[in-house]
C-alpha cells in the first residue's frame, strides 16, 4: 500500500499524458491493458462517509497541498481501488468549489468553528482562504461563540465566588469542618453539626429565595421593606409629607444645640409626619436584623465585608441611626427651609444608597444580570459612543458660540443684571457645550435657542448628528443585550430540562432501589418468621422433655429417700447378683450400649443403692 501511495504521489510531478497506473507484471504476462481503468482515465475515486466521488487528478493537483493531504491521511482499499475518509460529504463539496476555482466560497447554514475544523483537515485554513463575501458569516459565528463562552464562564465564576461568603459550601472550609468534627467527640459533634446545618438552612432562606417556600415568604417581606423605606426616603422630601414642628419640639431641638436659638422658630421648620417615622423604625430594624443575620451565618467575616452588597447594606442602613444618634443626642435636624447644607444633609445624601439596595433585589432577576453584564463588555462600544458625543459637542459648540456670538456681545450687561439677560443668548463656550449635548441627544429644553441664521443651520446639522450617532451605537447594545438574554434563556430552560430528567431518573432509581430493598425485607421478614417458628418448636420439645425428666427424676428421688429397711435391700442386692451371674458375659460394646441407653434415673437409683450397701 505505501508503495502504491509513494507511486500516486510521484505521478503528480508527471504530465497529464503519463498519469495512468501501469502494472508491470500483468503485461509481463501478456495480459492487455484495461482501458477504462480509473488510472488510465486520470480519475480518483474517493469515499467519505459512504458517499463516493469521482474526481480528475488533475483537479486536485490544482491545490497540491489538498492532494498531499489526501493521499497522506486517506485508507486504501485495493479492491475497490478507492480512499476512504471518515470526514463530512458535504464539506468536501466545498473542498472540491475550493479545487476547481481557487477560492473559497462557503453556505451561510454552516456553524463557522465547526466548518473551521472540518476545512483544516482537508488542509486548508479558512481564516487566510475564505473570500469576504462569506468571511462575515464565519467570522460572526466563532466570535459569537467566542462571547458566550465567556458569558457562561463570568456567572459560572461568580457562583463559585459567592460561596466564600458562606464559606460552609466551599471545599476549602469543607475540608476545615470536617477536620473540626473529627477532633471532637461527643454532644461537641453533634452541636457543631447541627450548627452548620443551621447556617446553611439560614443562608439559603436568606439568599436563595427559590430554594423553599420561606426563603421566598423572606424574599417578598424583605422586597417589600426595601421599597417601603425607598418611598419613605422620597417622600420625605414633600410637604405633603411633612408637617410644622411644635413650640416644644423646637425648644427640645434648641436645648439640645444652643446656636440654633432663634434660627428655625418662625413657624416654618418642617419635618417628617408622625405616621412615616414608626413604619421607618420597623423597615430599618428588618433590614439591620437581615445583616446581623448574614453576619453571624457566615465563618469568613472579611470577605463577607468585601463582598459588594454588604458594603452597600452597611452604608444604606448607618445614615438611618447616625441621623438619629445626632437628633437624640445633639439636636441636630435636618430642616427643609434650611439654606445651609450641612451635616444632616450630607447624611441625607449617603441615604442614596437605599436606592442600591434593589439591586439586591434586582440581582434574582436574569434580565437585570445580563443588562450589568452587557454595559460591562460593552465598555469599548460606549467609550466609542463617549467619544463620537465629545467630539460633535466640541465642534457644534464652538460653531454656535461664533455664529451668536455678535447677538451676544449685544445683550453683555453688568453683573448685577445678569439675572434680566434672556436665556437665548449664549454668554461663553460652557453654554455652547450644554446646548450641543442637549441637542445631540434629542432632548432639547428650549432654554438655550439660537437667533440666527447660521445658528439655526449648526443647530439643525447638530441634531441630524445625534439621530445618526444614536442610530449607529446603540443598535450595538441592543444586538449584546439580546444575545446573551436569549442565551441565558435557553440555559435555563435546559437546566431545568436536565433538573427534571435527573430528578425523574433517581425517583425511578430509589423507586427500584427501595422496591429491591422492600422485597429483600419482606424475604427476610418471612425466613425470620420461619425460623422463630421452628425455635419455638425446639423450645417447645425441649421445655416438654425437660418436663418429663424432671417429673422422672423427682419420683425416683423420692422413691430412692423413703425409709427401708436392711433386709429388703440386702435381699434385691442378693438377686442382682444372681442375675448377674446367671446371664451370659457381655461385649465392651453392649456394655457401653447399655449404659448409654439406661435412664438417667436408674444409673442414680443403682447408684443410690450402691452408696446404701456400703453404708451398711
Amino acid at each position: 500500500m505505501e508503495a502504491q501511495r509513494q507511486q500516486l504521489l510521484d505521478l503528480g510531478k508527471t504530465d497529464f499524458e503519463n498519469m495512468h497506473f501501469i502494472d508491470e507484471n500483468s503485461l509481463a504476462c501478456g495480459e492487455s491493458l484495461d482501458m477504462d481503468s480509473l488510472d488510465v482515465l486520470g480519475l480518483i475515486r474517493l469515499n467519505v462517509s459512504g458517499t463516493r466521488f469521482e474526481v480528475l487528478r488533475s483537479t486536485l493537483l490544482k491545490q497540491r497541498y489538498v492532494y498531499d493531504k489526501l493521499m497522506h491521511d486517506g485508507i486504501y482499499r485495493a479492491p475497490q481501488q478507492e480512499y476512504y475518509f471518515d470526514r463530512d460529504p458535504d464539506i468536501f463539496t466545498i473542498v472540491l468549489w475550493y479545487c476547481r476555482y481557487g477560492e473559497l466560497h462557503v453556505p451561510h447554514h454552516y456553524c463557522g468553528p465547526l466548518l473551521e475544523r472540518e476545512l483544516a483537515l482537508w488542509g486548508i485554513q479558512p481564516a487566510i482562504e475564505i473570500q469576504n463575501c462569506c468571511v462575515s458569516h464565519v467570522m460572526d459565528t466563532k466570535s459569537r461563540l467566542v462571547s458566550l463562552k465567556k458569558f457562561e464562564n463570568f456567572f459560572k465564576e461568580e457562583m463559585e465566588n459567592e460561596p466564600l461568603i458562606i464559606p460552609t459550601d466551599h471545599e476549602f472550609e469543607e475540608q476545615n469542618l470536617l477536620q473540626d468534627l473529627q477532633k471532637s467527640h461527643g454532644w461537641q459533634k453533634r452541636l457543631k453539626e447541627a450548627l452548620i446545618a443551621m447556617r446553611r438552612r439560614c443562608w439559603k432562606i436568606l439568599d436563595h429565595p427559590s430554594s423553599s417556600f420561606p426563603a421566598a415568604v423572606y424574599a417578598v417581606l424583605l422586597s417589600i421593606t426595601v421599597l417601603y423605606t425607598v418611598f419613605s426616603f422620597v417622600a420625605s422630601t414633600s410637604e405633603h409629607f411633612q408637617r410644622l414642628m411644635t413650640p416644644r419640639e423646637v425648644a427640645f431641638y434648641s436645648s439640645k444645640h444652643p446656636s440654633w436659638y432663634g434660627n428655625h422658630t418662625d413657624g416654618r421648620s418642617r419635618i417628617k409626619v408622625d405616621w412615616l417615622v414608626f413604619p421607618d423604625w420597623i423597615g430599618f430594624g428588618v433590614l439591620t436584623f437581615d445583616f446581623l443575620v448574614r453576619l453571624l451565618c457566615c465563618r469568613n467575616k472579611l470577605a463577607y465585608f468585601r463582598n459588594n452588597y454588604t458594603i452597600i447594606d452597611l452604608l444604606s442602613i448607618l445614615p438611618f441611626y447616625v441621623n438619629e444618634l445626632l437628633k437624640v443626642c445633639f439636636g441636630i435636624i435636618e430642616f427643609s427651609d434650611s439654606s445651609n447644607f450641612g451635616l444632616p444633609e450630607y447624611i441625607a445624601f449617603v441615604k442614596i444608597t437605599l436606592f442600591m439596595r434593589l439591586l439586591r433585589i434586582g440581582r434574582h432577576y436574569r434580565g437585570l444580570q445580563v443588562l450589568i453584564y452587557t454595559l460591562r463588555t460593552s465598555f469599548r462600544d460606549l467609550m466609542l459612543m463617549g467619544v463620537f458625543v465629545a467630539l460633535g459637542t466640541l465642534l457644534f459648540s464652538t460653531l454656535i458660540f461664533f455664529c451668536e456670538k455678535a447677538r451676544s456681545e449685544g445683550h453683555q450687561v453688568g453683573a448685577d443684571d445678569c439675572s434680566k439677560v434672556p436665556r437665548t443668548v449664549f454668554m461663553s463656550m460652557f453654554d455652547g457645550f450644554w446646548w450641543s449635548l442637549v441637542t445631540m441627544t434629542t432632548v432639547g429644553y428650549g432654554d438655550l435657542v439660537p437667533q440666527t441664521n447660521a445658528g439655526r443651520i449648526v443647530g439643525s446639522a447638530c441634531a441630524l448628528s445625534g439621530l445618526l450617532l444614536i442610530a449607529f451605537t446603540v443598535p450595538i447594545l441592543v444586538n449584546h443585550f439580546m444575545l446573551y438574554y436569549s442565551h441565558s434563556q435557553i440555559v435555563h430552560v435546559s437546566r431545568n430540562s436536565v433538573q427534571e430528567y435527573a430528578t425523574k431518573a433517581l425517583l425511578a432509581k430509589v423507586n427500584s432501589f427501595a422496591g429491591g430493598k422492600v422485597k429483600r425485607m419482606r424475604q427476610l421478614v418471612a425466613e425470620g418468621a420461619s425460623q422463630a417458628t421452628s425455635r419455638s418448636q425446639q423450645l417447645g420439645r425441649a421445655y416438654w422433655k425437660r418436663r418429663i425428666w424432671r417429673g422422672r427424676f423427682t419420683r425416683r428421688r423420692q422413691q430412692t429417700q423413703e425409709p427401708h429397711d436392711t433386709t429388703e435391700v440386702q435381699e434385691t442386692v442378693a438377686d442382682i447378683e444372681e442375675q448377674r451371674h446367671q446371664r451370659p458375659a457381655a461385649s465392651s460394646d453392649d456394655e457401653a450400649f447399655a449404659s448409654t441407653n439406661a435412664a438417667p434415673g436408674d444409673n442414680l437409683l443403682l447408684k443410690k443403692i450402691g452408696h446404701d450397701e456400703t453404708r451398711i
